[in-house]
């Protein structure tokens, strides 16, 4: 854990420092920006140790919690696409 943690500490600075090179006018852009960075980052370095058929999970995932922090993100249409329908009557199956 510890490593990990020193590894995510490192990326998170490296995204500040890298996503600085475009000059944002206002702090919100700049907020804006560094999340854009952060996410592609923390992707790309997640997916050096996953095999492929994990990368697409890890991408709905972080495409998910993204989403869902701004608020764009359908609760009930993301819990049928997870779930399914309910069958309420099942003596007919």
């Amino acid at each position: 854990y510890q490593f990990a943690l020193d590894a995510y500490v490192q990326l998170y600075s490296q995204s500040i420092d890298k996503s600085a090179i475009k000059l944002s006018v206002s702090i919100d852009e700049r907020i804006d920006d560094l999340n854009q960075f952060h996410a592609l980052a923390v992707y790309r370095y997640g997916c050096r140790a996953l095999f492929e058929k994990h990368k697409l999970l890890l991408s709905l995932h972080l495409c998910t919690n993204i989403l869902m922090s701004t608020k764009e993100l359908n609760m009930h249409e993301f819990t049928f696409f997870l779930f399914g329908g309910q069958v309420l009557d099942r003596s007919s199956q």
